[in-house]
């Protein structure tokens, strides 16, 4: 099919720029637009924008716009959860020794264990 055919190549995801540096990148910003629409409400959304020169006679060349929605349950579990667990495992430090054999052993009575309770 391509015998004897010149193949042409170019940029993976292009989308007619070519121009594009290190600096600009596609985010699962455009994705989300929508959920984070319908929960705006729940959600609280941080947009940095630097501006493109307002007041001055010449825009500036660096322009900033970055946006974060932060997800409630997310901070909740980190907040709350993870330090009452963390508080709650201190006691099976005792497990980890330090050896391979006993981290082996482990995890073959554990095994054991999940085929007679199965």
């Amino acid at each position: 099919m391509y015998r004897g055919k010149k193949r042409a190549s170019g940029p993976t995801w292009g989308c007619g720029y070519t121009a594009g540096t290190a600096r600009i990148q596609y985010t699962g910003t455009s994705y989300a637009r929508s959920v984070v629409g319908f929960f705006q409400p729940l959600l609280k959304e941080r947009r940095d924008y630097s501006g493109i020169g307002e007041g001055n006679i010449f825009p500036v060349w660096t322009v900033r716009y970055g946006s974060h929605v932060d997800d409630p349950v997310e901070i909740c579990l980190r907040h709350f959860f993870a330090p009452a667990l963390f508080k709650s495992a201190v006691w099976l430090r005792w497990i980890q020794q330090g050896r391979i054999q006993l981290y082996i052993a482990y995890i073959v009575a554990a095994i054991v264990a999940l085929l007679l309770v199965l």
